[in-house]
């Protein structure tokens, strides 16, 4: 297993590995619409597969403890966001969150969770096989060069019929190439960025590595400029013209969130 030291990483992106997650995306009004936005999709999704699951198998699954997988929890605060999603629904969960990064971990843990945290890479979790109910892997996929090593991961670890949430920029549309390639080339400098995605190449790379993809949801509005974008959806006003701007024109939202489901009989490595 290697681990990634700062001292490896170029100067232009060492800010990427250790900014702190919570002042940046809850400290600035837009980026924490779209994480509060995004747990809400996420108690949505959590509590209508766990509904399923109680159906089909005639019990209530609460009384059970279900496996959570945090793939890439960074700071943790999507392992916040998850405790207090599965508390609100009174379901008992084991929760895990892998990260390569170990400033990050020990952030993590100085947030006094009940959950085991560890040091690792997504293509060998050291996870066994069938393990995990849930995974959620939230803007972690775009970073990683071996992606369909880790997707065949987690679809390993994952037992089948288990939920997977997948979150990613829509770096592949129109308004970001805009951007990257006109605009505001020195983001292609800087960014730790190795794959660009668009809902039907997301789609494509989830259902090759063993996964049914249920819906792919749009976040935001992709504003060709960073400081525009900050601008606009600082605001509640531009917040809502983006929200509407996402409904005529969905190929160019900003984010992308796919819901999809282990395949049974498709068991990974």
């Amino acid at each position: 297993m290697t681990m990634v030291r700062l001292d490896d990483i170029e100067e232009n992106r060492k800010h990427w590995y250790r900014e702190e997650h919570f002042a940046r995306q809850l400290g600035d009004p837009s980026a924490r619409a779209i994480v509060e936005g995004r747990w809400r999709l996420l108690a949505r999704e959590i509590k209508s597969w766990i509904a399923a699951q109680n159906t089909s198998r005639q019990r209530d699954s609460a009384q059970n403890t279900l496996h959570v997988l945090d793939a890439g929890c960074g700071d943790g605060i999507n392992l916040v966001g998850l405790s207090q999603i599965f508390a609100d629904l009174g379901q008992a969960i084991s929760l895990t969150g892998i990260d390569y990064n170990e400033l990050r971990i020990e952030r993590a843990r100085s947030l006094g969770l009940d959950c085991r945290l560890q040091v690792g890479t997504l293509e060998a979790t050291g996870l066994d096989q069938g393990s995990i109910d849930i995974v959620l892997l939230n803007h972690v996929l775009e970073h990683i060069p071996k992606k369909d090593a880790v997707l065949a991961e987690l679809r390993r670890v994952m037992r089948p019929g288990g939920l997977l949430i997948v979150g990613v920029p829509n770096e592949g549309c129109a308004l970001a190439k805009l951007r990257n390639h006109v605009l505001q080339r020195s983001v292609l400098r800087t960014t730790d960025h190795v794959h660009f995605f668009t809902a039907s190449s997301l789609r494509r790379d989830l259902t090759a590595a063993g996964f049914d993809v249920a819906s792919i949801a749009g976040e935001g509005f992709f504003v060709p400029h960073l400081r525009l974008a900050g601008m606009i959806g600082g605001t509640a006003g531009g917040r809502r013209l983006l929200d509407g701007l996402r409904t005529m024109m969905p190929s160019q939202a900003a984010g992308l969130i796919a819901i999809a489901h282990a395949s049974v009989g498709a068991q990974g490595r």
